[in-house]
């Protein structure tokens, strides 16, 4: 997709294979929010893992470091924020 679509929300009907998947996983990709429909359960819920499973936006990135910088996070010590929407957890 050559379109931006930040800032926008997309629903996806049957988004567990075929070419509702890869349209959950483009749209995702071009930066739109996936609302995702299907029957099957665990099938979603793998396609919705590889969603969120991504490095950080930039914009994401920036929120953290300006979260860090404030008073809000003055009893935030001693540990590593990952941006990442879960990439690296296991």
């Amino acid at each position: 997709m050559q379109n931006s679509y930040t800032n926008k929300i997309v629903l996806v009907t049957g988004g567990t294979s075929g070419i509702g998947k890869a349209t959950a996983l483009a749209f995702a990709e071009a930066g739109a929010k996936v609302v995702l429909t299907a029957r099957r359960e665990k099938e979603g819920a793998d396609v919705a893992a590889a969603i969120t499973k991504r490095f950080g936006a930039s914009e994401e990135i920036a929120a953290a470091v300006l979260y860090l910088a404030s008073d809000a996070a003055k009893f935030t010590t001693g540990t590593t924020l990952l941006v990442d929407g879960g990439l690296t957890a296991q």
